[in-house]
């Protein structure tokens, strides 16, 4: 997988929508901050600070690889990435 970190909310959203749009399935960089998912909190009480976490958590996602991309795939994706 290719995981990307945004500065900011503003350009994790414009670079989602992005995706979205050129129909590039992605997903939440695993587990973020993983106090944050449901089966964590029902296990643990004491929960934590973790400010990095929480960055990666609200600003990151990730897109999947695979050996049989195309070179058309490939194209889209550095397309997608590159042009801001």
């Amino acid at each position: 997988s290719f995981p990307l970190v945004f500065k900011n909310k503003e350009l994790t959203e414009k670079y989602k929508i992005k995706f979205q749009n050129a129909g590039v399935e992605i997903r939440p960089i695993i587990a973020g901050n993983i106090q944050k998912q449901p089966f964590y909190k029902k296990y643990v009480s004491d929960i934590i600070d973790c400010k990095n976490a929480d960055f990666i958590h609200e600003n990151g996602f990730y897109f999947g690889n695979n050996p049989e991309m195309t070179n058309s795939e490939l194209k889209l994706l550095c397309k997608l990435v590159k042009n801001g």
